[in-house]
């Protein structure tokens, strides 16, 4: 008996350490595949919405048939939830052809999926946080800056505290000097700039300089 219940736990154990590598993988896809829909949006490519749509909502199911299967846990249940809560409201603004509120709606849902992440360090987690925050700002002074503007000084609030994290890491490389000058630069701009045109072509310059911090610390 006692044989018999070692090989079980044995085999539960495998099992759980499998479903975790089954829902780090598809986590990952859904990080691309929000990215990509929020381009689609943005863009206003209707075909290209719907595809990406579709594929980000069947790994979200994946991930719901994955955790019905494991012990109970509030938190992924809540955020499972609210994930699903955006996907409906991404769904209504598609149909609605409202274009940039659809975009802002995933958006939100990429920002989801980085709390679904489990990140190796949390400076990979604000390195990805501060993408999502840049696309929030660009989105969010796309749509209407000046009705949006308390929102939008929460975001670039939450930006510069983030990259100051990211920064102390950073600079702990002198390699990095150039690319730390160049993020102080422009997390400055953004904090100073006032009409829509100027924080829209920032942030975008942002979340590309996002992508050159992630490159960095892979490296390193």
């Amino acid at each position: 008996m006692i044989l018999i219940l070692g090989v079980t736990g044995l085999g539960q154990s495998v099992m759980a350490s499998e479903t975790g590598m089954a829902q780090k993988a598809i986590i990952q896809l859904m990080e691309s595949q929000t990215e990509a829909l929020v381009d689609a949006l943005i863009a206003k490519d209707q075909s290209g919405s719907e595809q990406h749509y579709q594929s980000l909502k069947t790994n979200l199911d994946q991930l719901h048939s994955l955790a019905a299967n494991m012990d109970f846990s509030e938190r992924r249940t809540r955020e499972l939830f609210t994930a699903y809560s955006w996907m409906r409201l991404i769904a209504i603004d598609m149909r609605a052809h409202a274009w940039t509120g659809a975009s802002i709606a995933a958006n939100q849902m990429g920002g989801e999926i980085i709390r679904f992440t489990d990140f190796a360090n949390l400076t990979l987690r604000d390195v990805a946080w501060m993408g999502y925050l840049s696309r929030d700002v660009m989105l969010l002074s796309m749509e209407d800056m000046q009705g949006n503007i308390q929102a939008i000084d929460l975001r670039r609030g939450e930006l510069s505290e983030t990259w100051k994290r990211v920064r102390e890491e950073l600079i702990k490389d002198f390699r990095n000097k150039t690319l730390v000058m160049r993020g102080d630069q422009i997390i400055n701009s953004i904090q100073q700039a006032d009409n829509s045109k100027a924080l829209i072509d920032l942030s975008r310059e942002e979340h590309k300089f996002v992508d050159e911090i992630a490159t960095s610390l892979g490296k390193a």
